[in-house]
């Protein structure tokens, strides 16, 4: 089951996103709707469980929806956003939480079934898993816990959202594990997951979690184009 928060503060535009939801025949999705971007922090920090996916309006009296992303984004480098709109320039500024998609209104069940078909590949890998070996046990974390890898001659750190594991792996061991459209490689010691980025500045790359990585010159073009065709099939 997909659990869904819609922060939208048109009640006519949640009524025609729940209409959408209800329609969609192949998906088991449960939602709860805020109004505000401070209804639904005050909930946040009632209720533990979290949501799968964040579905907000940008433009929201008070706290709008760029700059409820941004909250949530601190305390969950994992949260996924989708942004409603009706002006294509927010776009490129809600990636800077980085975003899944967005979703130009009027809202439409068209829309809504060509989002789900977007993400659903989206959710499938992010269940997917790294495997390694450190000494005599085995470890597997799934991709979109994982940041980036570092590589140190012989051994590969693995920088998760909440640890580090170092482990000996050769670079095409590395990769045979790795999807090459969900992971590109900066620098030479380095392989970061696109889904974590938040943007690239100069020479280096800005993840979630504010870790800046070197973009070394001769990996420059083609991790530019990795992250931008990462895009444009989140857009």
């Amino acid at each position: 089951m997909l659990r869904v928060a819609i922060c939208d503060d048109s009640r006519r535009d949640v009524e025609r996103l729940e209409s959408a939801l209800e329609r969609l025949e192949h998906y088991h999705i449960q939602w709860d709707v805020f109004y505000s971007g401070e209804e639904l922090i005050e909930y946040k920090k009632k209720c533990e469980n979290d949501y799968d996916l964040y579905v907000f309006d940008v433009e929201m009296p008070g706290m709008n929806g760029i700059e409820l992303a941004a909250r949530i984004r601190k305390e969950n480098v994992r949260a996924i956003f989708v942004f409603l709109t009706s002006h294509t320039e927010y776009a490129l500024s809600a990636y800077d939480v980085i975003t899944l998609a967005y979703i130009q209104k009027p809202i439409t069940p068209e829309k809504i079934n060509e989002l789900f078909t977007k993400i659903e590949p989206y959710f499938q890998n992010v269940n997917k898993e790294f495997s390694f070996k450190i000494k005599t046990d085995y470890y597997r974390v799934r991709y979109d816990e994982i940041l980036y890898l570092e590589r140190e001659a012989r051994r590969v750190n693995v920088y998760t959202i909440n640890e580090v594991y170092k482990a000996y792996m050769k670079t095409d061991e590395i990769w045979k594990q790795l999807d090459s459209e969900e992971f590109a490689v900066p620098h030479a010691s380095y392989i970061v997951n696109l889904r974590h980025v938040r943007t690239i500045k100069g020479d280096f790359v800005i993840l979630a979690d504010d870790t800046e990585l070197p973009i070394s010159r001769t990996c420059k073009q083609e991790f530019k184009e990795k992250h931008l065709n990462y895009i444009k099939r989140m857009v």
